[in-house]
């Protein structure tokens, strides 16, 4: 079953190249960007999924929130 989830990051060094976390974001089908770092995804996927695909894109100081909108 499909649900949505609100992904929000917080990078520490904004100054870096964050274009991988931003493909990795938009290669779900269903995507929307609320604002500023935080978007929300519809997916099959779990919110430890979607947390585990995209943090190889971040640095080991940012921050990612993944949590699924009720």
């Amino acid at each position: 079953m499909k649900r949505v989830y609100i992904v929000t990051y917080d990078l520490s060094n904004p100054g870096r190249n964050y274009e991988n976390l931003l493909k990795r974001i938009k290669t779900y089908s269903g995507w929307a960007r609320l604002g500023g770092s935080a978007y929300l995804i519809f997916t099959e996927q779990s919110a430890v999924q979607i947390r585990d695909y995209l943090t190889p894109a971040l640095d080991t100081n940012d921050k990612l929130y993944v949590g699924r909108m009720a």
